[in-house]
């Protein structure tokens, strides 16, 4: 057990992990899993339907909670 209050070193613990194989032999992105950076339409209608509601609610009823 070591006595010492040493911290471990940033640069030797934030290292890139190292590159997946594919199947063919060839090496692919980690993050080739996540989706695309453009979001659906329906995802888009959604997010602006409650954007929407949220301007209605304040309107109707911003002068009772102190808009």
């Amino acid at each position: 057990m070591s006595t010492t209050n040493e911290l471990p070193n940033p640069a030797a613990t934030t290292r890139p992990p190292p590159p997946v194989a594919g199947a063919g032999g060839e090496y692919v992105s980690i993050n080739d899993n996540l989706p695309s950076s453009s979001p659906s339409g329906k995802t888009v209608l959604k997010v602006l339907a409650g954007v929407l509601g949220l301007i209605v609610l304040v309107v109707l009823y911003g002068k009772t909670i102190g808009f």
